[in-house]
């Protein structure tokens, strides 16, 4: 009887050791406690006994440090471009290929207050007898690039090359038109555009097809209700003045304007001095100008519309 009740407590024992093996190996323990089936290793991703980092079989390569402020290339900018190296961008430039040593046609030497351009820009002879020397100083900004040679030739045409040095007198006055944005072209007609009338005022002369030319409009005149207008804006105080008409919103911002061949195209911001300058591309017949306006009776006075051609 003994015997078999050992034999019966080994064989309890044994299975007790079997289903605790069992259920040890089922049963998955998180560090939060919770059960659940434990993960398998990632496929490449060994773990380093050592410290517990992952590895990949190969050291980590150093990582170039981030630069969280890069220096670019610089960017190239076509308004800085100068390609004849005379100081005036290329964009300004109205007389590419400006040399240095420009001569001074009728003077082996500068003369008094005949000037030129070269190396050190543009001079004049400085004589300490009864001469009083230059008058002024010119930049080439101010001749839009162009040296002596270059006025002489492409600004005052055919007639004068050969004959004549850069006198203060023109180069002031090249100086003003580059100003005004008139170098390299000359006046050739001025009509009066009546306010009081509707029909289309009909330039004598016949610009040539496809080729640009410069429109100046200038002045004011007036309209009923004391209305003031110049070629795109007007007032009824003088002070404030406006793309719409005071009192005639309604009719919007064409009413006034000065037309060119029957299109509104606008003559820019506001002028104090009623100046106003556009481009024009010659259509190979008369420019028509005429004011838009819905009751042209009632006006008095007129606009003027200066036509500049180019010289060359």
């Amino acid at each position: 009887m003994k015997k078999n009740i050992s034999i019966f407590i080994v064989l309890t024992l044994a299975l007790t050791l079997v289903f605790a093996s069992s259920v040890s190996a089922a049963t998955y323990v998180d560090e939060a406690g919770s059960g659940g089936t434990p993960p398998k290793p990632k496929t490449g991703a060994p773990v380093d006994s050592g410290t517990g980092a992952a590895t990949t079989g190969q050291k980590n390569a150093a990582q170039p440090p981030v630069d969280d402020d890069p220096v670019l290339p610089p960017v190239d900018d076509p308004t800085s471009d100068d390609d004849d190296g005379d100081g005036v961008p290329d964009a300004l430039d109205l007389c590419p290929g400006t040399e240095d040593g420009d001569h001074w046609f009728t003077y082996d030497t500068p003369g008094w207050n005949i000037w030129k351009f070269s190396s050190i820009g543009w001079a004049t002879r400085n004589d300490t007898g009864k001469q009083q020397g230059p008058k002024g100083s010119f930049t080439l900004d101010e001749m839009a690039g162009c040296s002596c040679t270059q006025i002489l030739d492409t600004y005052y045409g055919e007639d004068f090359v050969g004959k004549y040095s850069c006198t203060p007198g023109m180069l002031e006055e090249v100086a003003e038109d580059v100003k005004d944005g008139l170098l390299g072209y000359e006046l050739v007609e001025t009509v009066v555009v009546p306010a009081l009338s509707s029909t289309p005022t009909l330039s004598t002369f016949i610009p040539e097809l496809e080729t640009s030319y410069k429109l100046i409009a200038s002045g004011t005149a007036l309209a009923g209700d004391n209305i003031q207008f110049d070629a795109q804006y007007a007032s009824v105080d003088g002070v404030t003045w406006t793309d719409l008409v005071p009192g005639y919103e309604q009719e919007g911002p064409g009413l006034l304007n000065l037309i060119v061949d029957g299109v509104d195209s606008g003559w820019g911001a506001y002028n104090a001095a009623h100046t106003y300058q556009i481009e024009y591309i010659g259509t190979g017949s008369a420019i028509g100008f005429h004011i838009y306006d819905i009751s042209p009776e009632n006006n008095t006075g007129g606009l003027s519309v200066d036509i500049y051609k180019p010289i060359y």
